[in-house]
């Protein structure tokens, strides 16, 4: 695929999920607001009995009474608007309405993993960068929205069991702990062989500056080797976070059937 913007199709992907994560983030903090809002105005409220004429409808020539009424009659009694279930059931209906022109989305939860080290790539990356700018090290970087929105789009494909039967993330922690335990493996084996040339140097003091030419050697080696510990370390903990992220995302969308 070609992307005008420079960006390879994995990269423009990852992006446009986190912008639908962002958005629908966006929704649940409005309406947060909202419920904030009408709390407290709630505790004025607490015997207020509202008028017939009120409880029938807008009336023909409102004023100032019938939208006072209009306006606590709304906070008590009308249902608050969840929009992530709006999002998901007009995202479903479009797809729906179309399956043949969307076929291929019907494989979506293939490409998942690839988005998600996609994704790690750039969070290191990210994370890397605001650390080259704040030397202080007083900023925090974080980027949710892409578990949300990847969270949103297997919900509306109704793709989360089949996605789950991957076993994604379970197969990528035991990789990350089986490259652990063949780098400690390495470091070993790094470790005898220094301490057998720093035995043989002692032995034969001729050799000595030979000798040290190749401990610095290993030392290089095993400078290398904990660079690469300290990578694995990382990958396997932005991993993690992004497992919990979509564990709690999920919630959001997991009592909204397909139709």
């Amino acid at each position: 695929l070609e992307v005008d913007s420079g960006n390879n199709a994995l990269d423009e992907c990852r992006i446009i999920i986190s912008e639908i994560g962002n958005v629908i983030a966006l929704g649940r903090m409005i309406r947060a607001a909202k419920r904030s809002v009408f709390s407290d105005e709630l505790p004025f409220l607490p015997s207020y009995a509202i008028p017939a004429d009120a409880s029938e409808g807008p009336q023909s020539k409102p004023n100032a009474k019938s939208g006072l009424h209009d306006a606590i009659s709304a906070i008590l009694t009308k249902q608050d608007p969840d929009f992530v279930r709006a999002f998901v059931n007009v995202f479903r209906g479009v797809i729906q309405k179309s399956q043949s022109d969307n076929s291929f989305m019907g494989s979506f939860f293939c490409i998942v993993p690839a988005l998600c080290l996609c994704w790690m790539e750039a969070s290191i990356q990210g994370k890397e960068m605001m650390h080259k700018k704040n030397i202080t090290r007083d900023g925090y970087y974080t980027d949710d929205g892409f578990a949300v929105g990847l969270a949103f789009s297997l919900s509306v494909l109704d793709q989360t069991k089949t996605y789950e039967s991957l076993n994604w993330f379970k197969s990528i922690q035991s990789k990350y702990a089986a490259d652990e335990e063949d780098l400690m493996e390495k470091k070993k084996a790094q470790q005898v062989k220094r301490n057998a040339k720093i035995s043989a140097s002692k032995q034969n003091a001729w050799f000595t500056s030979n000798t040290e030419d190749n401990t610095q050697e290993e030392d290089a080696e095993m400078t290398i080797l904990h660079m690469m510990g300290k990578r694995l370390e990382g990958n396997r903990r932005e991993m993690a976070m992004l497992f919990f992220s979509m564990h709690g995302a999920r919630a959001f969308f997991k009592d909204i059937r397909s139709k």
